[in-house]
């Protein structure tokens, strides 16, 4: 038997957080893979970092991929810049996409469906924050 307290003591890590894991170029992520788009508003706390991200990421043409926690389930994010506020939208896996799209184009290795998009995409990633 679970108790109204046993949930809260649960919840992963990024239940109130957005994780950052790097920046990318614009472009980077494949439109397809975009599922569920939402649009933050930050707490009075948190509204000076939210605006320079959002300043930031406008500025070098970069977006956040990262991960965040909707409804107790952990999911890949990205962030972007939109309009005054920062866009974020959950990413699908690809091997969550329907049919042929899963699959990949025609001699593709099985190993390669399992890496992230960007990876696939051949963004390079210099280790210093910029790709």
């Amino acid at each position: 038997m679970l108790s109204e307290e046993d949930p809260a003591e649960l919840s992963l890590p990024s239940s109130h957080t957005i994780e950052v894991a790097e920046f990318l170029p614009a472009g980077a992520v494949d439109p397809v893979l975009l599922d569920c788009s939402y649009v933050l508003q930050p707490q009075q706390v948190g509204l000076r970092a939210y605006c320079l991200l959002r300043d930031a990421m406008t500025d070098t043409g970069r977006i956040g991929l990262g991960r965040v926690t909707i409804r107790i389930r952990e999911r890949l994010a990205l962030l972007r810049p939109y309009g005054q506020g920062i866009g974020l939208a959950t990413l699908l896996w690809p091997r969550r996409l329907p049919g042929p799209l899963a699959r990949g184009a025609a001699g593709t290795d099985r190993r390669e469906t399992r890496r992230p998009a960007w990876r696939r995409a051949g963004v390079a990633h210099r280790g210093d924050g910029r790709s």
